[in-house]
């Protein structure tokens, strides 16, 4: 028959098409067929062939005698067509009979299945496309799945078959070769996947100082994108505690502890969020500091009593140093209430004048030296020496007695 021979046409090339296939799955593509099911069933039938005649004598319509014929048949008299009518067959042929069919189409479905649906159309999982084709003529068999992917072919040797979405747009078009010679009706389908969420680059430029502090205001640079390809930034900013500020901009931070906040957002609804806390301290420890009386006459002997207080409003004061002779420096206990105390052994120094110092450092390492005024050690005694009295008359003075002497 002549479906058929159609289908015998097309053998070898579907054979050579599924050798291929096996070899390279993805990268397959022969022609779209289309589908091809009416053909033309020819018969040939021997049966009788007669006349149909009327009883008595006939004439024509010059009133001439006729054979009283008025029809023929061929193989099935029918009715008569006429009243009193008969027939009889005068012998037999062979009768040519061309019949139309069409068979049921191949189908081919396709489904894409997003795990996670975003905004916009986006899928923000993984999806893949799930195609399934059906032959439903007994005798012939689905042979392959092809089509394109964004305009890349790819097939698959089997009557079902998954294709993995990629970044990005994807679209679709696939088909389905049969057996039976042709294929299936050309379908298609589209998504957008994006499973990345965009990127933040946050970048502070200014001095830091010591334990995370910055000793200057720092800006804040950021730079936002989504990678490609992919939905692309639809809008970002940014939170200085509850003051919004645009991330389009450079941002500086002023004095003060800070918790910012960065975010960012795609067209598919995937967000990225960024959290730190900024700390700012330009401002150096408030420092006071004094030291004990004199013992006499403006000098100094034996322990010196230095006190004081330091403070800082923002990182808060971690040391005290104290170099009470202006040069050799030594650590001093604070307490919390922000009051020192140190008690020095003048006779560590010599005796002279000594200019003590004072530092504060806060957390931040911003420092404040201070100066005391001048002070004078004496912790030696005088020196003193006395000359001998000449003596008279044996040993003896008398009358006024000179003494003399150094000191």
């Amino acid at each position: 028959m002549d479906h058929f021979a159609n289908r015998n046409r097309l053998k070898l090339r579907l054979g050579i098409l599924l050798f291929i296939a096996a070899c390279l799955v993805r990268r397959v593509h022969a022609d779209y067929l289309r589908p091809n099911r009416t053909y033309v069933v020819t018969t040939y039938e021997t049966c009788d062939y007669g006349i149909w005649a009327k009883p008595g004598n006939c004439t024509d319509s010059s009133g001439n005698p006729s054979d009283c014929t008025i029809g023929d048949w061929e193989c099935d008299p029918g009715d008569p067509p006429d009243d009193g009518a008969y027939y009889y067959a005068l012998g037999t042929t062979v009768v040519e009979r061309s019949t139309t069919h069409t068979d049921p189409e191949a189908t081919i479905s396709g489904t894409i299945h997003c795990p996670s649906q975003g905004e916009n159309g986006w899928c923000i999982a993984p999806c893949a496309l799930s195609l399934s084709a059906e032959e439903p003529v007994g005798g012939a068999s689905i042979l392959l799945i092809e089509g394109t992917q964004n305009g890349e072919p790819f097939a698959c040797t089997a009557s079902a078959c998954t294709v993995n979405l990629t970044e990005g747009e994807n679209s679709f078009t696939y088909w389905a070769l049969s057996s039976y010679g042709d294929s299936t009706r050309m379908g298609q389908n589209s998504q957008r996947q994006d499973t990345r969420p965009p990127v933040i680059d946050a970048s502070l430029n200014g001095s830091l100082g010591e334990n995370g502090w910055f000793v200057t205001e720092p800006v804040l640079t950021v730079a936002v994108n989504d990678p490609i390809p992919g939905s692309g930034v639809a809008s970002g900013a940014g939170t200085d505690g509850a003051t919004v500020f645009s991330i389009a901009a450079p941002y500086r931070i002023t004095e003060g502890v800070h918790p910012i906040t960065l975010s960012v957002k795609d067209h598919a609804g995937l967000t990225t969020t960024l959290e730190d806390t900024v700390s700012v301290d330009l401002t150096a420890p408030t420092l006071s500091g004094n030291y004990s009386l004199p013992v006499r006459n403006g000098y100094y002997k034996g322990t010196i009593s230095f006190y004081g207080s330091a403070s800082d409003a923002m990182s808060g004061i971690t040391e005290i140093e104290i170099a009470p002779d202006g040069e050799a420096w030594r650590t001093v206990g604070i307490g919390a209430d922000g009051n020192w105390s140190y008690s020095w052994n003048s006779l560590e120094h010599a005796d002279g004048s000594v200019t003590p110092q004072l530092l504060a450092r806060d957390r931040a390492g911003n420092e404040t030296i201070l100066t005391l005024p001048p002070l004078t050690i004496d912790n030696q005694p005088p020196t003193l020496t006395g000359d001998d009295i000449r003596m008279e008359h044996a040993g003896f003075n008398h009358g006024l007695l000179a003494f003399s002497g150094t000191a």
